[in-house]
């Protein structure tokens, strides 16, 4: 079992690579789309093949590709996080958050063994860098990640980056506390209904606590296609919508740069955001995945997004990564055909 988790959790890294080499091939050709939906049959079977829920694909703010009910609000599982991390922008920016402030001042703590000294002077940066060094048990923890998880002390805060449900939940509960109001309805009021999602619901999103690990519960979302598409729409847009500005631009700057630290298995991570490395010559791109086959991906440079849902709802769908990066790869041939 742990030797199939181990080669799970390599097949995410490996796929997290192969996406940045297709965004990379992306930036390197020509495409010849018009304003209308480019005929994709062959991209379309693949994808009714495969178990694809759905495909949305923007470009210039318009849709060039589409496929399945993009109505629909699956569930987003780890592309919870580039939404939290709008949200921080947003309140960092009226001064109800500071991203520099420990965890020692902010009074967070959790179940015994509970954090300790060092441990609590990891900042809310370090957290959305996913480099806190706080390895405690936490909620909605896959076998994987707890079997990569680090040991208690092993790192100091700001020196390590892991991949942290930890961090990513915690981050949760200093939002709410900061702010006071909850995820969901942050995010519908600041962000869903100014840019105009039309099937975002709060109701749909959940918490999930799992009391016997962690005090901070996991914030799972809810979202059709059409709705993250327009999420990623916002930050081609530099965080402005209809000459509003919803995000500060110079948050979606800081939160989507590189930031170096040693760290052999992902590309570089941002504030909840992974970073198309510098080497790739794609200047800005950046992206989330999500289990089984969601993904996110933004093209600033080529105003682009890219967004791939799986139905992990009963019965519980699974497309490969490798299928997922195939499909992507038919769908950059057919705009650059």
């Amino acid at each position: 079992m742990k030797a199939q988790q181990k080669s799970r959790l390599i097949e995410v890294f490996r796929f997290e690579r192969q996406f940045i080499a297709i965004l990379c091939f992306l930036a390197l050709s020509s495409c010849n789309t018009t304003d209308e939906v480019i005929d994709c049959g062959t991209v379309l079977d693949y994808a009714s093949e495969i178990g694809t829920a759905t495909l949305l694909v923007l470009e210039n703010g318009k849709p060039i590709i589409e496929f399945g009910d993009l109505d629909y609000p699956y569930m987003c599982h780890s592309i919870r996080k580039p939404f939290l991390s709008a949200l921080y922008g947003i309140f960092v920016e009226r001064g109800l958050i500071d991203i520099d402030m420990t965890l020692e001042e902010l009074q967070v703590d959790d179940l015994p063994p509970s954090l300790t000294a060092i441990e609590k002077s990891a900042t809310v940066k370090d957290l959305l860098l996913a480099r806190s060094g706080i390895y405690h048990e936490a909620a909605g923890e896959s076998l994987s990640m707890i079997e990569s998880r680090p040991t208690r002390g092993s790192h100091l805060p700001g020196t390590f980056f892991y991949y942290n449900n930890w961090d990513f939940n915690a981050l949760g509960t200093i939002f709410e506390d900061q702010v006071g109001d909850n995820i969901f309805d942050s995010f519908y009021n600041e962000i869903a209904q100014p840019i105009g999602m039309n099937h975002f619901n709060p109701d749909d999103c959940t918490y999930v606590y799992e009391t016997s690990k962690s005090e901070h519960p996991s914030y799972f979302f809810r979202m059709s296609t059409r709705d993250m598409a327009r999420f990623g729409l916002l930050y081609i847009h530099k965080g402005s919508w209809d000459r509003r500005q919803i995000i500060p631009e110079e948050w979606i700057e800081e939160s989507t740069a590189i930031y170096p630290i040693r760290n052999n298995l992902y590309d570089p991570y941002g504030y909840l955001w992974m970073i198309v490395p510098e080497e790739s010559s794609l200047e800005n791109g950046y992206y989330h995945t999500g289990y089984r086959g969601h993904l996110l991906g933004v093209l600033p440079e080529r105003k682009l997004v890219i967004v791939h849902r799986v139905d992990t709802d009963f019965p519980f769908d699974s497309v490969s990564l490798d299928q997922v990066r195939i499909l992507v790869e038919m769908v950059l041939e057919k705009i650059d055909d």
